[in-house]
């Protein structure tokens, strides 16, 4: 459960990411992290029509710019987990997902959403990086990374469509996804 904010302050680990899987949500097992970033691609306009006035701002300095596209990355990191749960939702799904060379359903949203803010995200997205990573003295970790494929689509939530695997994460035995529990290790 969302822990109560701090004078509205949303806390990074309500934010979940996870693959969308006959109408569930599968969260992105034992992740520690992940960051969405939304870019636009530009263009400029500038015509010779534009008035230049002696002793004014140059008009013609002055470009009009507009949208040539949208694009969205998103990146996530975590641990690998050696059990039955990782298969569906950690590592051996992610490498399963770049080896098949196929975009998959993503969709991101808080944990519990605000009243009146039942929205998740939602789109195809293309593996395109994905690192293992097992220092000799710490935890083996992953990266991935995600772009775009389409458009990503802002969806207000039904009772069907939540679909949070029962409200948890996948990995409650000490994934690292469950806030409460972490806490109390702290």
């Amino acid at each position: 459960m969302a822990q109560e904010n701090y004078k509205g302050y949303r806390q990074g680990r309500d934010l979940l990411l996870g693959f969308a899987k006959a109408d569930k949500f599968v969260p992105l097992g034992f992740s520690t992290g992940c960051k969405i970033s939304d870019k636009t691609e530009t263009g400029e306009r500038v015509t010779k029509e534009q008035p230049v006035n002696p002793g004014h701002v140059q008009h013609a300095m002055w470009k009009e710019k507009y949208v040539k596209g949208l694009s969205e990355t998103i990146t996530a990191e975590g641990f690998v987990y050696d059990g039955d749960a990782a298969a569906e939702n950690g590592m051996p799904s992610l490498k399963g997902i770049f080896l098949s060379a196929v975009p998959v359903t993503l969709r991101y949203k808080y944990r519990e959403a605000d009243e009146g803010r039942d929205k998740y995200y939602e789109g195809q997205f293309i593996l395109t990086s994905l690192e293992h990573d097992g220092p000799a003295d710490d935890d083996e970790k992953w990266n991935v990374a995600f772009e775009n494929n389409g458009p990503v689509q802002e969806i207000a939530e039904t009772a069907e469509s939540a679909g949070w695997a029962n409200g948890k994460s996948g990995n409650d035995n000490g994934g690292g996804d469950n806030g409460e529990e972490q806490e109390g290790n702290q």
